[in-house]
């Protein structure tokens, strides 16, 4: 038969309507009245010749079934009574079809969220034109980006003299300050850009005059999501000024959505001033600076190999004629210029997470499967004999598989479309960490991308669970015709074989996300329960800008403070005041320290520095090891005194005291009479984030007469700490009614803000182990429960000739444990593989802790052994009954 002449016939077959199978009908009666007839005239009685007309024409069934197959695709219309047939059988077992479809709906909405989330944060490129070709330019020590340092305007005016190599170079950094538009004051993200902004992005302002050389300085841009969310799009607002730190600048439009993939957060855009714009590429001092971010869009043609090649070589041939102190905190041979695509930095925080997450829910959607997948062998024997009655009334085994991936596809379908929603929540849950958790604040929505995914992976779930139900369905059919003939029947080793793999790879992956959720959850115990070097209880917390503007003047700024340590200390509530610089925990600036007495070749210090009050080793309750505090009479200025912590003092006067000893910030001093002098060592105390790694020592100076603007009251009470906080913003209020007070609340408030990204990702990752471990623990007794039922005859059989109850239960759940036995071993190696991808959120925890490893494979087995007790004690009873 031609190509075409079977096309058309199967199309025929689709086509085929009901008068089509009417005529094949009559042609049936047709036929056996014919010999019904010759039967009859042969002398037959004419009921016997109805009969073996009948007989001699075959099983009617048998035959419509061969006529579809042989037109080929009348199964369209068969497959459409399947799925009819197959909605009244799931409404007829309604605890079965909700156990399936909240299993598979949890596990698909938990992938399409986390992809959702991938897409939009990782594979999704920036809305900016051609963003391959966007880079970011910066130093780092070592090579791979931990010890990143910021760029600034002398480095970005040096490589955007590069032509050859950049076609525009841009400048930006972001600054928190007191915003205030039209009497509204608010914190803001203020973000100071060079005049290339936007052009190097390649976008253009969405309200207003563009940005560029000839714009005045004290301009300002408006980002469009505030303009939106605070101003209705309201386009009055373009030419009104914005207070920036009390400095006013003009809005001269809107920027562009895009531009907020930039810096998460951000509220405006401010043009750097002309003057700073200006800075000199070959002024030791700026060039050193961490201001900020350069981004440069490589020219045609221009690799980043190359484009870093030449980097390199521009700062050595500067380093040739540049002071010895430049060439040491700036060893060309100890930093590594970097080139680096935008997309790749952007997305390198969040790819390992997310990755990660992805992964654990595909472990979870496996398990979910390997869970339905023993429900369906379950419901498949059960309805042995309905599979039987059929296949005796002409359905052929291929009908059988066709009706069980129908009544799949069902459950399948729907368990999707009711993971969409669970999709969609899972999103917002995702929203509410994106920053901390993955460093972009980005709108995440479930895309055409996310639902096609879970799409594809409802398709491969409907594929792999219909065909192995099919194939038990059949299976169940021939074992129900066996015992109807007086047959004995035991599952095949085939079945066997593949309810062993399934159980073993479904231990295998919970015990895998148990042990993964586990090392995470110690780890937080550590951080949570360390020694932070200073007290929290009892102790507040609220952060104070002082504007340029309005404290201009440094005695304004230093009677402010003063006038506010006065306030507070009058309360009877308040036990000590101090003001920091700095918050615990949340990082420190950190500088280049000089010693007096240094060794020829002794390279400067970096070293953490806080300027603090009188008073604030009381408040915090830092021990003094040696020496003594600051007092009310120290001051910034002439022989400034300091205090340094213990791990400053061994690291530079190793074997000696530190007390007396001379050192300056960054060079040596003009005048040799003005060192800065220690006074006091005292306790190191945790400075970057809790889970951080303090390898730098520590500085503190005093706050009075220093430059600081920006600062944090702490407030220690002996009362309740919403009454200080109460207290405190009061007297701010009282103080300067306009002054915001921020990152306000009680210290131990405060202090967990710097571990909310670890946080998520432990909430991320425990759900997921839970849900693996509710779905693995559910299967076992699911499929511990099928197999009693297939065993039910041999229980009766061995209770008969003597067995006792509890051999034959402890027999059963020792089957059960040796498969689980293979799999817990099989799941401590892919954890042990899997773990060192966690290696970079542990915190003084290995990625084979042993405790870990143990307590949870224990925990697990025990759970399995108790899934397969149940089932196995509850068919022994059932036994004894009958018995």
């Amino acid at each position: 038969m031609s190509f075409a002449a079977k096309w058309m016939r199967r199309l025929r077959g689709a086509l085929m309507n009901r008068a089509t199978r009417g005529d094949f009908e009559e042609e049936m009666r047709f036929h056996i009245e014919m010999e019904t007839e010759k039967y009859v005239a042969e002398g037959m009685d004419p009921q016997v010749a109805r009969r073996r007309a009948v007989l001699a024409f075959g099983n009617g069934n048998a035959v419509r079934e061969e006529l579809r197959e042989e037109l080929g695709w009348a199964w369209f219309g068969d497959c459409w009574r399947d799925l009819c047939f197959g909605m009244r059988m799931l409404g007829r077992r309604p605890g079965f079809a909700a156990s399936v479809l909240v299993t598979l709906a949890l596990c698909l909405g938990a992938n399409m969220a986390f992809f959702a989330s991938l897409q939009e944060m990782v594979l999704r490129d920036l809305p900016f034109k051609e963003p391959d070709r966007l880079v970011e330019i910066y130093r780092s020590e070592g090579g791979d980006g931990s010890s990143k340092r910021g760029g600034n305007l002398s480095l970005k005016n040096e490589y955007a003299a590069q032509g050859d190599l950049f076609e525009q170079v841009a400048f930006f950094g972001g600054k928190w300050s007191n915003l205030q538009i039209g009497g509204n004051g608010f914190r803001g993200n203020a973000l100071r850009v060079s005049d290339t902004f936007f052009q190097t992005l390649g976008v253009s302002v969405e309200r207003g005059e563009a940005l560029g050389a000839a714009t005045p300085d004290g301009s300002a841009w408006l980002a469009r999501s505030l303009w939106e969310s605070a101003y209705a799009a309201d386009e009055s607002v373009l030419g009104k000024v914005v207070q920036v730190d009390g400095r006013p600048y003009r809005i001269l439009g809107i920027a562009p959505e895009e531009a907020e993939r930039v810096v998460p957060e951000v509220s405006l855009f401010l043009k750097v001033d002309r003057a700073a714009a200006l800075a000199d590429p070959f002024d030791e001092g700026l060039r050193s600076e961490s201001a900020g971010v350069v981004w440069a869009r490589l020219a045609d043609g221009v690799s980043v190999e190359k484009a870093a090649s030449r980097l390199v070589s521009l700062e050595r041939q500067f380093q040739e004629r540049a002071s010895s102190l430049y060439r040491e905190s700036n060893d060309w041979e100890r930093l590594v210029w970097e080139v680096v695509p935008v997309q790749e930095v952007r997305s390198s925080w969040a790819s390992s997470r997310l990755l990660l997450l992805n992964a654990g829910a595909l472990l979870v959607l496996l398990i979910g499967c390997v869970n339905v997948a023993n429900l369906l062998l379950a419901q498949a024997n059960a309805r042995s004999e309905e599979y039987w009655m059929r296949r005796v009334l002409g359905a052929r085994g291929g009908r059988l598989v066709r009706q069980c991936v129908a009544e799949t596809v069902l459950l399948v379908g729907l368990s999707w479309l009711a993971a969409l929603g669970i999709a969609m929540a899972g999103i917002q849950f995702l929203a509410g960490y994106s920053s901390e958790l993955f460093r972009e604040s980005g709108t995440v929505s479930l895309g055409v991308e996310a639902v096609a995914y879970g799409a594809g992976l409802a398709f491969v779930c409907m594929l792999a669970l219909g065909a192995l139900v099919g194939q038990r369905a059949v299976a169940a059919s021939k074992q129900a015709e066996n015992a109807r003939s007086g047959q004995q029947t035991t599952p095949g080793r085939r079945a066997k074989v593949l309810g062993s793999g399934l159980a073993v790879w479904q231990t295998a992956f919970t015990l895998a996300l148990l042990i993964g959720g586990g090392l995470l959850v110690k780890s937080f115990y550590l951080v949570t329960n360390q020694d932070y070097g200073f007290e929290t209880n009892g102790v507040v917390t609220g952060r104070i800008h002082l504007t340029d503007m309005k404290y201009e003047e440094g005695e304004r700024k230093e009677a402010f403070k003063a006038q506010l340590l006065q306030r507070l200390e009058a309360s009877v509530e308040v036990e000590s005041v101090s003001l920091s610089s700095t918050i615990p925990t949340f990082g420190f600036p950190d500088q280049l320290v000089v010693k007096r007495d240094a060794a020829d070749g002794e390279k400067p210090q970096r070293t953490f520095v806080s300027y603090v009050s009188d008073g604030h080793l009381k408040t915090l309750g830092i021990s003094l090891l040696e020496g003594r505090g600051f007092l009310d009479t120290d001051s910034f200025g002439w022989q400034t005194p300091v205090l340094v912590d213990e791990r400053f003092a061994r690291l530079l006067y190793p074997g000696q005291s530190a007390l007396g000893k001379r050192l300056n910030l960054g060079r040596r001093p003009r005048n040799q009479n003005n060192w800065l002098v220690v006074v006091g060592v005292v306790e190191s105390v945790k400075q970057t984030a809790l889970d951080g790694d303090d390898g730098m020592p520590m500085l503190y100076l005093p706050l009075k007469g220093s430059w600081v603007d920006e600062f944090s009251v702490f407030v220690k009470t002996q009362g309740s700490e919403i009454a200080a906080l109460k207290l405190l913003g009061s007297e701010v209020s009282r103080m300067d009614a306009g002054m915001p007070l921020y990152r306000s609340g009680s210290l131990d408030a405060v202090i967990a803000q710097s571990l909310s990204g670890r946080r998520g990702l432990l909430w991320l990752c425990m759900g997921l182990g839970l849900v693996a471990l509710v779905l693995s623990a559910v299967g076992v007794y699911g499929a511990s429960s099928f197999r009693v039922s297939q065993r039910l005859r041999e229980f009766a059989i061995r209770m008969a000739v003597g067995a006792t109850e509890g051999r034959v239960v402890a027999e059963h759940v020792g089957q059960d444990l040796r498969l689980a036995a293979v799999g817990l071993g099989l799941g401590v190696l892919l954890a042990s593989q899997a773990s060192r991808l966690l290696s970079a959120w542990l915190y003084e925890v290995e990625p084979f802790d042993w405790q870990t490893y143990a307590v949870l494979t224990l925990g697990l087995g025990l759970v399995y052994a108790a899934s397969s007790y149940l089932p196995g004690r509850r068919g022994v009873k059932a036994n004894k009954v009958r018995l």
